[in-house]
């Protein structure tokens, strides 16, 4: 997995993406208001959505984006996609049952 983002690191980053499953994310109950939301398929290792789709969710290549699941350990795979599609600006920012820190750091970019 890769290691996870400094809540620093986090803190800076301008837009945040959940990629659990729906149904995942509203079984949580833990969101962060505001995220975009993209499915990160495991099985597959690639997005459930169109790359025109996650365009639409991520619409700035330079912005700063902190990314997470449930504990960072998808996010590790996603980071080298997003990469490969232009998006250079983003950290694992672990989830609610990874990286306390880093959860915490999230909370205070909701929007």
């Amino acid at each position: 997995m890769a290691s996870l983002a400094s809540p620093s690191d986090i803190c800076k980053c301008t837009r945040v993406l959940d990629i659990r499953p729906a149904a995942e994310r509203a079984s949580s109950g833990q969101t962060i208001a505001g995220a975009a939301c993209v499915t990160w398929n495991r099985e597959k290792a690639c997005f459930d959505e169109s790359d025109d789709d996650i365009a639409k969710a991520l619409p700035s290549k330079d912005e700063c984006i902190a990314v997470h699941c449930k504990t960072g350990g998808r996010v590790s795979t996603a980071l080298g996609v997003l990469k490969s599609m232009g998006y250079e600006n983003v950290f694992n920012a672990g989830g609610p049952d990874g990286g306390q820190e880093q959860w915490e750091a999230l909370k205070t970019l909701a929007k």
